[in-house]
């Protein structure tokens, strides 16, 4: 065989090789985005529930911006597909059935206020610790009818979740109240819709010097995006799987600790006055009130906050164990899956039988 010969063979080797495996990836796109691999289909579901699941709240009848109020609720009447889970909402706009009003005699209600955990991002409602534990105290047989009301939204600080209390709780007269904290709580809600009316804002101290520097795979994952945008969304979540708390515990002595960072001194401040709002008005209305501590990084002045000031707190997060199991709804979600839930139901159980609930 001639040296020309032997040569266009091996070029013509060559491009059909690159043309199968160009090919190939342009399959490999499809399917991550078809069958959601490793949840990159759930920016797409949040942007969803942003557009779709909620009407907002900052604008006053005179056309004045009120960004320290109610900022959004959840419209009432829905029926969304989200794609990890279907959205139902009664007429409060609360995710769950219907809500008598006034409250009927012999309901004992609980008011579950939060943010997604509260919420149950990613599974239906059924699957939620909210809704089981409902269904497990109505199981007694009992005389009551006891009601979980989850008033759980995405993103929502503690300066949302004040105003919503005061909303909700004249109106479901709610006979105890439980708030679900995470971090969401010092990351200002206010921040996202100053950012989406194009305000502007100082930057926080200590952004830039907090933000990991790009890899490899997130350049890898830019340089590819305008043709196989899927595979792209994967590598950037390794990307991140790979920087994220590590750079930042590496740039901060080994500790992170959200309110001393980025927005967290200015968003502890929000929502330590808010939380102490949240208390003294459930003071008022003779409701008892619970902080459940899911914040993960660990926010370490809101058990301080809550002893020096005498507001029942209680350890909800997941175990170092319990970390390691499948709990999560994907590599990109964190939100906790249906096993996260069940986990989360026993430890609100214990909670509250500590406290005494259900009555007896």
């Amino acid at each position: 065989m001639s040296p020309n010969r032997r040569f266009r063979r091996l070029a013509l080797a060559l491009v059909l090789f690159v043309g199968l495996a160009i090919a190939a990836l342009f399959a490999l796109d499809t399917l991550a985005f078809r069958f959601d691999v490793g949840g990159i289909r759930y920016p797409e579901q949040v942007m969803a529930y942003r557009t779709q699941a909620v009407e907002p709240r900052w604008q006053r009848a005179d056309g004045s911006l009120d960004l320290d109020g109610m900022l959004f609720r959840q419209r009432p009447g829905l029926d969304l597909d989200l794609g990890s889970h279907r959205l139902s909402t009664n007429a409060l706009g609360l995710r769950g059935p219907e809500i008598a009003l006034p409250k009927p005699t012999g309901h004992y209600r609980v008011l579950m206020i939060g943010d997604s955990v509260v919420y149950g991002w990613g599974v239906d409602d059924a699957d939620t610790f909210v809704r089981r534990l409902e269904v497990e105290w109505n199981g007694r047989g009992d005389w009551r009818t006891y009601e979980i009301i989850n008033a759980g939204h995405l993103v929502y600080d503690t300066v949302q979740q004040l105003a919503l209390l005061r909303e909700l709780g004249p109106v479901v007269q709610p006979d105890f109240v439980v708030l679900v904290y995470v971090v969401n709580d010092v990351e200002p809600t206010r921040d996202l819709v100053e950012d989406h009316l194009g305000l502007p804002r100082e930057p926080d101290p200590m952004v830039e010097s907090g933000a990991p520097e790009p890899s490899w795979l997130a350049d890898a994952a830019a340089n590819i995006h305008p043709i196989w945008p899927h595979l792209a969304a994967l590598l950037r979540l390794e990307a991140q799987r790979s920087e994220r708390y590590g750079a930042l515990l590496e740039r901060h002595g080994g500790r992170w600790i959200p309110e001393e960072h980025g927005a967290g001194p200015r968003g502890w401040e929000r929502s330590r006055a808010a939380l102490l709002d949240m208390s003294a008005t459930c003071d008022s209305w003779g409701v008892p009130f619970l902080v459940l501590d899911h914040s993960f990084p660990p926010v370490p002045s809101l058990e301080l906050l809550c002893r020096e000031h005498g507001i029942d707190w209680a350890d909800f997060r997941f175990t170092g164990a319990e970390q390691g199991l499948d709990i999560r709804n994907s590599r990109s979600d964190s939100h906790a899956n249906s096993e996260g839930h069940r986990l989360l139901l026993e430890k609100l159980r214990a909670a509250l039988a500590a406290r005494g609930l259900p009555p007896d």
